[in-house]
């Protein structure tokens, strides 16, 4: 309740706090579980919370498919910043709400960040009932499939998930081509230029020429970044490629479990070998058989093949 109380005027953010035993011989007394030291535990406070109108829902395509709804708000100060947009989650969040166009709710920022629609206050006055995703992609109009809580769009052409996938493995936190942002990917996109993540390595970024913003030193940025791509390790390749449940610290987790190099997963990965998975701690069956699913796969494949042929990193020693 102090710190609660203090936080407004602390000079920087903070979002919760951490409580430690402070005596050294105890903490070594309590110990640590596979996840976290018994001697610790994080608090975090309540979320900042707004009122306001929900004026639409718009559906949106991510880079693995999965189609996530977003409410469309009426501006709103939010924790220091105007919220315009809150994430629904799924249908079965939408339906625990009951929430409809025109209803008035509560908006909180999850862990201090992200706008999230919490509760419906009031109900619409035009009658709207629940709203309800629509049943074809919002970008291809592919039927959509049902996996667990969540409707895929399974179609890897679709435009939205190619551009998010390329966008995501050009990001600075995965192979950090910091020139080649999304309005980048958005052009070499449109003109054709590329259409899977190993085209940003054969692609002709001088056919970029003539078109407005992209001048030759832009040009040179592009092809620069490339470049120094190819110079990032095999666990930041790993962790950029596609692979489901599979980011930087899970590819680490791999690569020290004795996955140093792509080829020993590929082997397991062909031999359906779950246990060569989940006998490295933090690697549960789940995680396991998506990442063999995926090496299966013939798309997949061909993208690891054509980037191992572009000078991409794929061996590194565990404890790099």
């Amino acid at each position: 309740e102090r710190v609660t109380e203090r936080r407004a005027s602390l000079e920087y953010e903070i979002d919760g706090m951490v409580t430690k035993v402070n005596e050294l011989d105890v903490r070594e007394a309590l110990g640590y579980t596979e996840h976290h030291p018994r001697w610790a535990i994080a608090y975090k406070f309540e979320s900042p919370q707004a009122v306001t109108k929900v004026k639409a829902v718009t559906v949106q395509v991510g880079r693995t498919g999965r189609i996530t709804p977003v409410a469309e708000l009426e501006p709103v100060q939010l924790g220091g910043s105007v919220v315009r947009r809150a994430t629904l989650h799924n249908q079965e969040y939408i339906d625990s709400l009951e929430l409809a166009l025109g209803d008035t709710v509560s908006v909180v920022k999850r862990g201090d960040v992200i706008p999230a629609v919490d509760q419906v206050l009031e109900k619409n006055e035009e009658g709207n009932t629940t709203f309800v995703i629509p049943r074809t992609c919002p970008c291809c109009s592919s039927p959509l499939v049902q996996k667990g809580a969540h409707l895929y769009c399974v179609n890897r052409d679709c435009p939205d998930q190619v551009k998010g996938m390329l966008a995501f493995f050009t990001a600075r936190d995965q192979m950090d081509m910091e020139s080649i942002g999304p309005k980048a990917i958005e052009k070499l996109y449109d003109m054709k230029l590329v259409r899977d993540i190993p085209d940003l390595y054969t692609c002709d970024y001088d056919a970029l020429k003539g078109e407005k913003g992209y001048g030759e030193k832009m040009i040179a940025s592009f092809k620069a970044a490339v470049e120094e791509s190819k110079k990032r390790p095999f666990s930041t390749v790993l962790a950029s490629i596609g692979l489901p449940d599979v980011g930087a610290k899970s590819a680490q987790i791999l690569i020290r479990g004795g996955f140093s190099d792509i080829d020993r997963l590929l082997k397991a990965s062909d031999e359906n070998d779950i246990a060569a998975f989940t006998s490295i701690p933090q690697i549960g069956e789940q995680t396991a058989a998506g990442i063999i699913a995926a090496l299966q796969d013939d798309a997949m494949r061909e993208r690891i093949a054509r980037l191992r042929a572009a000078g991409l990193q794929f061996e590194q020693k565990a404890q790099e």
